[in-house]
């Protein structure tokens, strides 16, 4: 289990070969003094800018149908705690809350909601929807995404 550790600190983080020697003794916390390892990395980890998704840190389906196109996005490395759309926040967590999983549902090939599945630590998961206005974002109803696919059924 620690090797697993220090291979997923090494790929992500870029530790340089002495902090890896450290690891492996066991002295995690010199780690945060060597080469560059910060908490600023795991906060990027943490925050999703919906307008440049890095598809190397999600599971990705997409399903297109006409116009529209939907796509669901499950974390790889850990829950989200912000989804931003630069450079304005869409979505911050409480304490104890985080975002397991997003459904972004595209029209024209231009984001219109947000669907976000939050986990607040005591095994309820809710449904928090986000509909962009006039190119804000506003808290919406499960009807934003229905509006968005009558198109389907048109």
């Amino acid at each position: 289990m620690k090797i697993c550790l220090v291979l997923y600190l090494v790929h992500i983080c870029r530790v340089c070969d002495s902090c890896l020697v450290v690891c492996i003794v066991g002295y995690y916390k010199r780690i945060a003094h060597c080469c560059g390892f910060y908490k600023d990395t795991f906060e990027q980890l943490k925050t999703l800018d919906v307008s440049d998704i890095d598809i190397d840190t999600v599971r990705l389906r997409s399903h297109t149908i006409g116009r529209y196109r939907e796509n669901i996005l499950y974390p790889n490395l850990q829950p989200y705690t912000r989804i931003i759309e630069d450079p304005c926040t869409i979505w911050s967590a409480k304490p104890k809350e985080v975002c397991r999983g997003i459904e972004l549902h595209y029209l024209d090939n231009r984001l219109k909601v947000l669907k976000l599945l939050i986990d607040n630590g005591s095994n309820y998961f809710k449904n928090e929807y986000y509909e962009k206005v006039h190119n804000e974002w506003k808290l919406s109803t499960v009807n934003a995404v229905y509006n968005v696919q009558k198109v389907i059924r048109e």
